[in-house]
């Protein structure tokens, strides 16, 4: 090979080497906007009041005062906080923050030819969380769980060779380990409350760091240099408020520059892709930013189809994404204005914001809380087991009272066990049977229609007649206040077995009457005081009709 020869060759080596030495190289910057909600409300909102639902003791065990808590647990920065009145209502429902469950379990563990046990403690917090967002007409726009609800925690392990040793540590510390549990987990649902609201009902002043590309040894680096440098300094400019007109303009040469440079290298060539992907990138960028995302999106497809394996594609491709939905739910055609709240006043819708203990007696008109009533009787629990004790009516009397178990009349067990007094509030889940004043109640879980929502506890007070025997039932329904006090009578002929299936409670409720008519159909006297009354859904008139139907006064 003569030296002429190998000359070339190195120089085609050298050449080479100095496309494949191209380099990407980039440049931050730092923005603002306003992050726009994605379920924005009527332009002419805005105002809300905050409710806190909850148990006073349990906020008060956390280390918060509930009042002040429910004042201060959200602030929205594109609505005024009113105290009452609001345009909308943000509601935060904590129904009871307890420990659930303890349990005692081992693992075995070998070492050095030994086998021994280490002891845990398995405890269970429960933080039931929740919340709705109400307009004036009463309508839920937005709601949500935070999620968990409840959570295992272990104490234990490694040094709690025995249960003695564990069942000293724990008693020692499980106060404190249970308390923090619940701070922890408290802390972690209202931030996702606190996040969930702003990022869908809320005006948010945001900061976005940015990035700008340039290309490393090749003939365009100067020029790249130039305007990557002036992308950073006038996109810099950009604030919460206030138009982008100056920075686009600015920005046109640059924007010009890297649109000839998409053009005129090939985005399918190994040896040029790299420039494209730097110009199509940065017009991609300074179009989500100047509010222009459908422009950024076609320069988003190219650099994607140039199989970079880049991050920052999918990230800006979700950007601009993001930016096209906020700018169309709230037709607006930039991100860079507030509400202004300056005139904002409550339209007096009628909410009321604060708080509100869910166990505590309700009263009106600064009058004293009504003394509880109390009746002896019985409950037997979910594993069959008898329990003698008294009835707690907090309303003071059974009709004004109520079943299930959250709420401030709930009915309540009290009854000892080994010496200590217990309180049960009467669930399906846990128990079977009551009786009270030679009245017996079965508790069931009912059936829930697909427009009802939350689950439901059926309480039936049993009359039994020689020929009818009636179930008389109170539904309570978790989240349907307005249904609370609606009775459902359920009768069942003991001669020919007829029995009617309650379905759902929206069922019962619309066909009684057709059900109380098929049960007397063979009893005139029934049917005609049933026409003649066009209907009763009083108490004492099933139980009249039933009492006459048992002794056969029919004619």
């Amino acid at each position: 090979m003569n030296v002429k020869t190998t000359f070339f060759i190195c120089m085609a080596m050298l050449f080479a080497f100095s496309l494949d030495a191209q380099k990407l190289g980039d440049k931050k910057t730092v923005l603002e906007y306003i992050n726009l909600p994605s379920k924005p409300f009527p332009k002419d909102y805005t105002t809300y009041t905050l409710t806190l639902k909850g148990r006073e003791k349990d906020f008060h065990d956390i280390g918060l005062t509930p009042h002040a808590h429910s004042q201060a647990m959200l602030k929205l920065e594109g609505y005024k906080k009113v105290d009452e009145g609001g345009h909308f209502n943000i509601e935060l429902k904590v129904e009871k923050i307890a420990l659930v469950s303890t349990d005692t379990r081992s693992e075995e563990k070998k070492k050095d030819d030994r086998t021994y046990k280490n002891y845990f403690k398995d405890y269970t917090i429960a933080v039931p969380v929740s919340y709705k967002v109400t307009d004036m007409n009463g309508m839920v726009v937005h709601e949500g769980i935070a999620s968990p609800s409840s959570q295992k925690y272990s104490f234990g392990g490694s040094g709690y060779t025995s249960l003695t040793t564990l069942n000293k540590a724990w008693n020692e510390r499980k106060k404190d380990l249970i308390l923090n549990g619940k701070k922890k987990m408290y802390n972690a649902a209202l931030a996702g409350f606190v996040n969930d609201i702003k990022t869908n009902l809320d005006f948010m002043r945001r900061k976005e760091t940015i990035y700008f590309r340039t290309i490393k040894k090749h003939d365009e680096e100067s020029k790249f240099e130039k305007y990557m440098e002036k992308g950073v300094s006038e996109f810099a400019k950009i604030k919460y408020e206030g138009s982008t007109d100056a920075v686009a303009e600015s920005m046109a040469p640059a924007m010009e520059y890297w649109e000839s440079i998409s053009k005129k290298y090939k985005a399918n060539d190994k040896k040029e892709r790299k420039i494209v992907f730097a110009a199509v990138m940065n017009l991609a960028t300074a179009y989500i930013w100047l509010d222009q995302p459908d422009k950024a999106l076609p320069y988003l497809e190219k650099a994607k189809s140039m199989d970079f394996k880049n991050f920052q594609v999918n990230i800006l491709m979700e950007s601009a994404k993001i930016a096209k939905a906020q700018m169309d739910a709230n037709q607006m055609d930039n991100r860079h204005a507030m509400p202004d709240l300056s005139s904002a006043a409550s339209p007096d819708s009628g909410f009321k914001g604060g708080f509100l203990d869910l166990y505590a007696p309700s009263t009106t008109n600064n009058e004293p809380a009504v003394e509880p009533y109390f009746e002896s009787g019985y409950m037997v629990d979910y594993k069959g087991n008898r329990h003698e004790g008294k009835f707690v009516f907090p309303g003071g009397a059974i009709e004004k009272s109520r079943f299930g178990t959250y709420g401030s009349n709930c009915i309540y067990f009290l009854y000892e066990v080994n010496g200590k007094e217990k309180k049960s509030y009467l669930s399906y889940l846990s128990v079977k049977e009551i009786g009270f004043d030679d009245r017996i109640y079965e508790l069931k879980k009912v059936a829930v229609g697909s427009d009802i929502v939350g689950k439901a506890t059926m309480v039936c007070r049993v009359y039994d007649f020689d020929k009818m025997l009636v179930k008389y039932c109170i539904p309570y329904i978790e989240n349907r206040e307005d249904l609370e006090t609606d009775r459902v009578t359920l009768l069942e002929r003991k001669s020919d077995g007829m029995e009617f299936n309650t379905g759902s409670v929206r069922f019962v409720l619309k066909f009684r009457k057709n059900m109380m008519e098929q049960v007397y159909s063979d009893c005139p006297s029934i049917m005609k005081a049933l026409e003649e009354r066009k209907y009763t859904n009083n108490l004492d008139d099933h139980l009249e009709y039933a009492e006459q139907y048992s002794k056969g006064d029919c004619k």
